[in-house]
């Protein structure tokens, strides 16, 4: 560091140096690191700390910061032995405001003398101005965070609702089904197999069971659940997921893999229950699927709010979604696939949410859907 004159001196080389301390704006001191003794100060510093020059070169570094003496003098022994050195700290005005100011400190050898020279910058409205930013933006997270989670409310309330309605109308609606089945299954042992038979029962008969798989979706979706939780490994979730669609894959003509990451921590889940949702899920990618077209499982580890999970991501190279349908999506009778009950996924997300867990919806680069399911792990 160049060698600042402390005082005035009759040596003519060192006219320029002084000239330059002087007047700099930059807040300077120079100061004897053993006992912090204040030796010279610049016009700025006398400005920035309110006193004049005369008063700050009675005075010790260690009356102008708010810090123990202790502290402030072993930060001068490092910046005299280590070189350049930067610190922040509070300095204290002489009205005894508080400033908090970035300090760069070096050694200073002068006269024979080891000082430091210190470069002191205000940066007291920038902290504020940085802090107040961080308030600003904590306050905006905090606020979206409130809107999302009163949307949610709302938006579970209503389904709650709607559950409650529809297991109604599906408990009404079971009763005359079944006559109408059973009438269906007398009228044809009755008749037997004559062409009429043959050509408009299958038609009867298979919508009569859309609609008790529609029932009892919506009975599934109305009731509450009490959920059996107990440790479940994931793999064996995929593989029992992967047997129940297989039948549904190869009539599609779709290839389903898995992708299971090694040495994962067990679900806490009912396994009934995770693997119905995972069912629904795949279910529904396979049904969006064109031949050819594959459907992949992949599970990984991950965090759900801090906390140890697991997250299953059903992707496919369907048509996936349009703008604003990713939530739609797990509402009651909201389907993409003409014949759908729209059940599927509003039953998985109930499930889901019952569990703790959470469901997403969202596109794949280059096309397709992707589901993620993520539920607590034990």
């Amino acid at each position: 560091m160049t060698a600042v004159p402390p005082a005035a001196s009759d040596d003519p080389a060192e006219a320029p140096y002084r000239q330059l301390f002087e007047q700099n704006v930059a807040v300077q001191l120079v100061v004897e690191p053993t006992t912090g003794a204040i030796v010279d100060a610049n016009r700025a510093a006398a400005d920035f700390y309110g006193y004049s020059r005369e008063a700050l070169v009675t005075r010790s570094v260690t009356e102008l910061a708010a810090l123990p003496d202790d502290d402030v003098l072993q930060t001068l022994e490092v910046a005299a032995e280590l070189g350049a050195h930067a610190y922040a700290f509070p300095h204290r005005h002489a009205s005894g405001a508080l400033r908090l100011v970035e300090i760069y400190a070096g050694p200073l050898s002068l006269h024979g003398r080891s000082l430091v020279h210190m470069i002191v910058h205000d940066v007291t409205e920038r902290v504020r101005a940085e802090d107040a930013a961080r308030e600003l933006h904590a306050e905006r997270v905090a606020h979206q965070r409130t809107v999302e989670l009163h949307a949610q409310l709302q938006r579970q309330q209503t389904l709650s609702r709607i559950g409650e309605l529809v297991a109604a109308v599906a408990h009404e609606v079971r009763n005359p089904l079944f006559a109408i089945s059973s009438t269906l299954d007398a009228m044809r042992a009755r008749l037997g197999e004559t062409p009429e038979v043959q050509r408009y029962f299958p038609v009867l008969a298979s919508q009569v069971e859309r609609l008790n798989l529609l029932m009892r979706d919506l009975l599934d979706y109305g009731k509450p659940v009490a959920l059996s939780l107990d440790d479940v490994e994931a793999e064996r979730v995929v593989e029992l997921v992967l047997e129940l669609v297989r039948a549904m894959a190869q009539q599609g003509e779709v290839r389903l893999t898995s992708r299971v990451s090694p040495t994962l921590p067990p679900l806490r889940a009912d396994r009934q229950r995770v693997v119905q949702v995972l069912q629904n899920v795949v279910a529904n990618a396979v049904q969006h699927s064109r031949p050819g077209d594959e459907v992949e499982i992949r599970v990984d580890a991950t965090r759900l709010e801090d906390r140890p999970a697991i997250m299953f991501r059903v992707l496919d190279r369907g048509p996936g979604f349009a703008a604003g349908e990713e939530m739609r999506i797990f509402e009651p009778f909201v389907s993409r696939r003409r014949g759908g009950t729209g059940m599927g996924l509003a039953l998985a997300h109930r499930l889901v949410h019952d569990h703790g867990g959470a469901i997403e919806a969202g596109n794949r680069d280059g096309g397709g859907a992707c589901l993620r399911v993520t539920l607590p792990a034990s």
